[in-house]
């Protein structure tokens, strides 16, 4: 083999020439591998820039959504409105990242329940309201409801309000309910959010005002629930009162008449009471007589059987006074009572019977009372007493609308599922601007002797609480007619 090729080396400018070529091909990879580098480091860059932008973003929203989340029903539930506006503006401070509130309520330009919550403050102190802090804090008041207003602060508000440092104001008028306000005032360092978190703030403040407005409302229903309660208690109590008033005042019409209705079977009853004592004393007479004198001499039976057959008689007619008397104490009894409000299933033919007794001594010495009765049955669930005492009135009223003598007409109906009932007289009759006041209280034509003006008013009432109705026909001259309907 040839040995002309293993001992060439390369001249100095030739390894200089080669380790150049080498350098630039060196430096030429480093380069490419720096800018891939770089450009892979500014793709990881934009990466976790919009990683950290995102997560930012997530975060914030976070925040807001728990702020927003705070006035669910849970954590308001069963909370007064101070309590809620406490919790609301503890939260709107804690979103903000200040620390300084003053709340107060405001009527009319007057201000009251004045409460403030500072740097260090564990809860909220009263604050003193003197007439300077009122007429500074009036002029923060927002002219617009649920908006939040930012107001530049000028440097005499710290010498009046000392812990109000920061240059900026933010305040939000909540209206509640019978031109009352709530108030708010936050204290802040700078108002430079996002309009995104000044929407938050908004959605916040209109969220905050509807729960205050509803919060209010069902307050103010309550109160005025448990007012009515009370009044319309009362109210039940003054009209059973006044019924029973007016029956008093029947009662009253009719003294006379049933003293005289009294005092008939008593002048009776006194009489053969007399007769029977005497009655007695001949019995003794006979007895004695027989018994002394010879067994041979016989009783004269014939005085002996009229005084018996007499007796009976007698005896029979105290009875009936006795009954008369009692019956018209007990009618008497009943009408006069006070009545409950319970409704049973009312026959209105016996309502009608025992009512016709109580006035019989108004109506038998001068009047003709003719009744027509379909059936002996006419049930409605009803107030007997109360009933009876629509009767009554109306009975009266007749009897007055006839002051010489008349005729008294009743007939009872079934129409239709409903119970009619009318009651007409031949009096001398209504005009019809008299007809369209005679259910007012205290209307009256009767003579003040003989009325109240209260016996219809207290009957019509007494009939609509039986969801019935009652209607008048009259002409003057020719008597009245009241018709009334009971659903069965």
């Amino acid at each position: 083999m040839s040995n002309q090729y293993q001992n060439i080396e390369p001249s100095p400018e030739e390894t200089i020439t080669l380790l150049t070529k080498a350098l630039a091909r060196e430096k030429l990879a480093r380069q490419q591998l720096e800018a891939q580098i770089a450009k892979k480091n500014e793709v990881q860059f934009d990466s976790t820039k919009e990683l950290l932008a995102s997560y930012e973003t997530a975060k914030v929203r976070e925040i807001q959504l728990e702020f927003l989340s705070f006035l669910n029903r849970e954590h308001i539930e069963n909370k007064t409105i101070d309590e809620l506006t406490k919790f609301f503006i503890e939260n709107v401070l804690q979103l903000l990242g200040q620390h300084t509130s003053i709340v107060f309520q405001c009527k009319d330009g007057v201000i009251s329940n004045l409460l403030t919550i500072k740097k260090d403050d564990v809860d909220w102190q009263q604050l003193e309201l003197t007439e300077s802090v009122q007429t500074l804090l009036n002029t923060f008041i927002p002219a617009e409801s649920s908006t939040w207003i930012r107001t530049n602060l000028t440097s005499n508000v710290g010498e009046v309000i000392p812990f109000m440092q920061e240059p900026l104001l933010l305040a939000l008028k909540i209206p509640q309910h019978q031109k009352v306000n709530k108030i708010i005032l936050i204290n802040i360092e700078h108002y430079c959010y996002s309009d995104d978190f000044k929407s938050t703030l908004a959605i916040a403040a209109n969220q905050f005002t509807g729960i205050v407005q509803k919060t209010s409302t069902e307050r103010m229903l309550s109160t005025n629930y448990s007012q009515l309660k009370k009044t319309l208690k009362l109210l039940k109590k003054t009209q059973q009162q006044l019924i029973h008033n007016e029956k008093m005042v029947s009662l009253g019409q009719l003294a006379a008449g049933v003293a005289h209705e009294i005092n008939n079977p008593l002048s009776y009853l006194s009489s053969n009471l007399e007769t029977l004592q005497d009655y007695i004393a001949q019995y003794e007479s006979i007895i004695d007589k027989n018994v002394t004198d010879d067994a041979n001499n016989s009783p004269d039976f014939d005085e002996l059987n009229f005084l018996k057959e007499d007796s009976k008689d007698l005896l029979s007619a105290c009875l009936n006074g006795v009954k008369r008397v009692a019956d018209i104490v007990t009618n008497l009894k009943q009408f006069s009572k006070k009545d409950g409000s319970e409704f049973s299933p009312t026959n209105l033919i016996e309502v009608i019977d025992d009512s016709l007794a109580i006035v019989t001594n108004k109506i038998k010495y001068k009047y003709d009372v003719n009744i027509n009765h379909e059936s002996d049955n006419l049930t409605v669930e009803g107030n007997f007493g109360q009933l009876q005492q629509v009767f009554v009135n109306l009975f009266i009223n007749a009897i007055d609308a006839m002051p010489e003598k008349g005729v008294l007409s009743i007939q009872t109906s079934r129409s239709d599922n409903e119970a009619i009932i009318t009651v007409k007289d031949n009096g001398i009759g209504m005009k019809n601007d008299t007809i369209t006041r005679i259910f007012e209280p205290f209307y009256t034509t009767k003579d003040d002797s003989k009325g109240t003006g209260l016996g219809l008013s207290v009957s019509y009432a007494i009939i609509t609480k039986h969801n019935a109705k009652i209607t008048v026909d009259s002409s003057v001259g020719k008597g009245s007619t009241f018709t009334l309907a009971f659903p069965c």
